[in-house]
């Protein structure tokens, strides 16, 4: 484009402004560079705007640890936060990034100090069973949850001159005859606008867990979870830009999602995270954990077959998920009986009533007078359900660690008092993992295994670095980690 077309120009053009763009932003501006960050919402913050849990940040031998008292044989190392990160799904993620991010996961908790940011607490790590590290004091809760640290980076970002224009949606990447991105095509209010990158563009524009046609494309993960606490925002824009010029994509097909109960249209309930309507009524607590959470009601998960598969109440949610995606059809059914009704429908699902009068009479929830009364009306094997149940029952009272060939939690309750009751769970989208495929130094790589000059990727719209297992706080590394380095090396391209 010749010079009089452009609409604005910068050093170092953002695209989004969640905190993996912010952070980009905050460190080239802070490097002496003029940016722009544009913004398709009406607010800055992206997805760390929507969950209460946004705030964790994990990370390794930091300050913050010894502050709290963490001694140093628990603070870990680089070298167990890179096993954290890849155990169990080697090859599927980009170590090289992994390796980068648990290198450098101290540092970052650094500089968010420099800028202002705390730390309130420190929480365990996410169990799953082997190969992954059991529990550990890594998890840094932020003050304030994820809104409090846009907050600090929106206002150090502003304070260092970065220009963030909301209502701008980025719809092209602009490339030069030498196959350099020199800029951004944007529509605000329904005019087209061009901006100029002098040195660089950095996309962190999130995944696409609001976009159903690349769901059904590239994910059945995605495909199967209704979006819960998703920016709407999060259309893969970036991805679809960067495919338009030749980058590749990496770990498309995996997703983040959770169990839930079933909620028919126009359902409402009130949940930890607002008013859910239709298929988000809530996260099945009883049978996921019961650590953190309350008590949890003494519940199991079996599948089509009537068999369980998995131990209830100890591993993370993540693990639990994958484990019942695996099911035939993706079926799962969480079963309990009369005593876990009688503790209340919380313990059951974020937002149910009290009594579960209210689902039971819209057929959330299925009550049997029987085990195998239950079985037919959720279609399950019935007989199998049965012995499924006197099974758990007696490895319970013999003081068994296993039935039918699957741990029980040390935790766990008798399912033996009627009428039975069971739901049939639903799956949530909670993000998408899969993007243009970068490397160690953020910069986005083509087809042809070559990096696509001046383009850079951070935070949820690169791929590579989650696949089979997510737990919360590893993006927050990724972010601190590649997302200043994205912008350094932007900072460092020759002036166009």
């Amino acid at each position: 484009m010749n010079e009089q077309n452009w609409d604005g120009q910068a050093d170092v053009v953002v695209l989004g402004s969640g905190v993996a763009g912010l952070i980009a932003a905050v460190e080239a501006s802070g490097s002496g560079a003029s940016v722009i960050v544009l913004e398709k919402d009406s607010r800055a913050g992206g997805h760390s705007l929507s969950s209460e849990h946004d705030g964790r940040w994990m990370a390794v031998d930091t300050s913050v640890q010894k502050r709290f008292g963490i001694p140093p044989s628990q603070r870990g190392t680089p070298d167990d936060f890179f096993r954290l990160l890849t155990a169990g799904q080697e090859a599927s993620v980009n170590l090289a990034l992994a390796r980068a991010v648990a290198d450098n996961s101290a540092e970052g908790i650094e500089w968010a100090l420099e800028l202002g940011h705390d730390f309130v607490a420190i929480d365990p790590t996410a169990e799953f069973p082997p190969p992954r590290p059991p529990p550990q004091p890594w998890v840094h809760r932020s003050k304030d949850g994820g809104p409090g640290w846009v907050k600090v980076l929106q206002r150090t970002a502003e304070e260092r001159g970065v220009r963030i224009l909301l209502n701008h949606r980025s719809r092209q990447l602009i490339t030069n005859g030498k196959r350099e991105v020199v800029g951004v095509r944007a529509d605000s209010y329904g005019t087209q606008l061009h901006f100029r990158a002098r040195r660089g563009v950095i996309l962190a524009t999130g995944g696409f867990a609001r976009n159903k046609d690349m769901q059904s494309r590239f994910s059945e993960r995605a495909s199967i979870g209704d979006p819960y606490t998703i920016s709407p925002q999060a259309t893969g824009d970036g991805i679809k830009m960067a495919q338009e010029i030749g980058a590749d994509l990496e770990t498309m097909e995996w997703a983040s999602i959770g169990i839930a109960a079933p909620i028919p249209p126009g359902y409402v309930a009130g949940g930890r995270f607002g008013p859910i309507i239709r298929a988000g009524g809530g996260i099945i607590r009883g049978a996921v954990h019961g650590d953190g959470h309350g008590v949890g009601a003494p519940s199991i998960f079996v599948n089509l077959h009537g068999r369980r598969f998995v131990k209830e109440r100890v591993y993370d949610r993540s693990y639990i998920t994958q484990m019942c995606f695996q099911q035939e059809e993706h079926a799962a059914f969480a079963i309990f009986d009369d005593e876990g009704r009688k503790m209340g429908g919380g313990t059951i699902a974020d937002g149910f009533s009290e009594n579960l009068e209210k689902e039971l009479s819209l057929g959330i929830v299925v009550q049997g007078g029987t085990a195998q009364d239950l079985a037919e009306k959720l279609g399950i094997n019935p007989e199998n359900l049965a012995k499924t149940i006197a099974e758990y029952n007696k490895c319970l009272a013999d003081g068994k660690q296993e039935s039918d060939g699957i741990g029980v939690a040390s935790n766990a309750k008798p399912i033996r008092t009627p009428p039975f009751y069971g739901l049939e769970t639903n799956y949530l989208l909670t993000n998408t993992f899969g993007g243009p495929k970068i490397d160690v130094n953020s910069r986005v790589i083509d087809v042809w295994g070559e990096p696509i000059r001046r383009l850079y990727a951070v935070g949820t719209v690169a791929g590579g670095y989650v696949a089979k297992w997510y737990q919360g706080g590893i993006y927050f590394p990724n972010w601190a980690c590649l997302g200043r380095v994205a912008a350094r090396n932007a900072c460092a391209e020759r002036p166009l």
